[in-house]
């Protein structure tokens, strides 16, 4: 996963890859109505 942001319009996606197959682009996109900030990051917990 791997955000893109794309400022001169103001947006970004999330775009998801088949980690075995990265030159075929991503395999889905999750678009965002704005950019996100360069410090944005996720977190992985533990479901309970």
């Amino acid at each position: 996963m791997t955000i893109v942001n794309a400022s001169s319009v103001g947006r970004a996606h999330l775009a998801i890859f088949d980690a075995e197959q990265l030159a075929d682009g991503p395999v889905a996109r999750v678009h965002l109505e704005h950019t996100t900030p360069f410090s944005f990051h996720g977190t992985w917990t533990p479901q309970p």
